[in-house]
């Protein structure tokens, strides 16, 4: 029997990977006669702790389910693991490594494959095996990916959850844009999913579908059926096209329970020329129109980025406006990342004066259109935003981009950004700033 350790370093405590859960019941079906075994850790954590961890294991093999958050320590962790185990064979995958394939197993000869495409099809056919598909575009042959054990384990955490794959859209920024087909988990495997979280009492379910709703006659009654059996204790968290909800759809939401539903719809800018170049075609009428139609007990999650081609300080300023206008819960501030495989990533190679981390998370630091220092200023206003609006512990008399960067600039320039300090001291410093307007 083949020991095989499929592993994954989270972003923080509170998530749950998805992908090393789907590969272990994939694999349990498939090769039933393996010994798979699931190790999570998250980047808080010592590193040694997590090294000797892994060595307890003694595995044959080890799979790596690799992200922008974690590369660089999941590579220091094979590379040091590799020491003191070198004949056990370590494999990775993931978005942040299947576009560079070539050049990881030239960089890291510690690595003996990079595993491309879906993880359970993937990991299967390196192991030897035949994958077990299904007919047609359903995902249904993927086993559901939790057992009691995890929901139990896992109470303050959160769930993640699919009920498709691919985008039909062409975000250049976004590498779920590379998959332009869009697979599915049947309907009634999702509804029963969906009722099994709620039996359990999980407390937040996050879909991770990349627009949920695509298909009316999919999302329109899974909304149905979690409106109509919400048991007061689980909320579902869906990513939306804003502008492509119905005025039934907006009518059905409204009779949500609280809590029950939330909501994230991408905005990311407002701005014309930016949302062209971006392949995005969002009507922004429709959707300001749309977002100021959901009721208070629908909790809305809106979406910003910084750095995008063709827009400046100004033009991000009405961006922000836009966004604040549709009166969301939360707002959050993004700034763009150049993602491997991305049309954004030639986008910024052709363009000598877009400039960026060269190390994850690859994020912009000046663009032909913003200055570094527009970038450092941008992301005091994220801070002061995080702090004084979406974490709701403070009331501002505005919410308007002039207001927060004015009030982020304060806050720099009277030390407040140069060390942790506590939520009291965030309420003093908000009074005594508005004593001097």
């Amino acid at each position: 029997m083949t020991k095989i350790v499929v592993a994954s370093i989270n972003s923080k405590y509170i998530h749950l990977n998805l992908a090393i859960r789907y590969i272990q019941k994939y694999l349990a079906k498939i090769a039933p006669k393996q010994e798979i075994v699931i190790k999570e850790w998250n980047i808080k954590q010592k590193f040694t702790d997590i090294l000797r961890e892994l060595y307890d294991e003694k595995p044959d093999m080890v799979l790596f389910s690799v992200y922008i958050w974690n590369v660089e320590m999941t590579f220091k962790l094979i590379k040091e693991f590799k020491k003191l185990l070198p004949e056990t064979v370590v494999a990775v995958g993931g978005p942040e490594v299947m576009y560079r394939k070539d050049s990881i197993l030239s960089d890291y000869p510690e690595i003996d494959a990079v595993l491309v495409g879906d993880g359970e099809i993937a990991v299967t056919e390196y192991l030897g095996f035949k994958p077990e598909l299904s007919d047609g575009c359903s995902l249904d042959y993927i086993p559901f990916p939790y057992d009691d054990a995890d929901i139990e384990q896992s109470r303050n955490q959160i769930i993640y959850y699919e009920s498709s794959r691919g985008c039909p859209f062409s975000c250049a920024y976004c590498m779920s844009s590379i998959e332009s087909k869009v697979r599915y988990f049947s309907f009634e495997r999702v509804i029963n999913d969906i009722n099994y979280f709620m039996q359990r009492k999980v407390k937040l379910v996050k879909f991770v579908d990349r627009t949920f709703n695509l298909d009316r006659e999919r999302y329109y009654p899974i909304w149905e059926n979690i409106i109509k059996n919400h048991n007061e204790k689980t909320t579902f968290h869906f990513e939306i096209s804003g502008d492509l909800l119905t005025k039934e759809d907006l009518a059905l939401l409204k009779n949500a329970p609280q809590n029950a539903i939330q909501l994230e719809a991408g905005v990311q800018s407002s701005h014309l020329p930016t949302l062209k170049a971006i392949n995005r075609t969002t009507d922004l009428n429709k959707l300001k129109s749309n977002m100021l139609e959901i009721g208070e007990n629908i909790h809305l999650h809106v979406d910003l980025i910084a750095g995008l081609p063709f827009e400046d300080f100004e033009t991000f300023e009405k961006s922000f406006d836009y966004a604040m206008s549709l009166k969301p819960d939360m707002l959050q501030l993004g700034f763009l990342k150049i993602l491997n495989g991305t049309e954004m990533e030639k986008f910024a190679k052709s363009n000598h004066d877009y400039l960026y981390l060269s190390a994850p998370p690859y994020e912009v630091i000046s663009t032909p259109w913003l200055s570094y220092e527009d970038v450092c200023l941008l992301k005091d206003i994220d801070k002061t935003v995080d702090i004084y609006y979406n974490s709701g512990r403070h009331k501002t008399p505005q919410v308007s981009f002039a207001f927060f960067k004015e009030f982020s600039l304060y806050l720099r320039n009277s030390g407040v950004y140069t060390d942790p300090r506590s939520p009291d001291y965030y309420a003093k410093a908000l009074n005594e700033y508005l004593k001097i307007l």
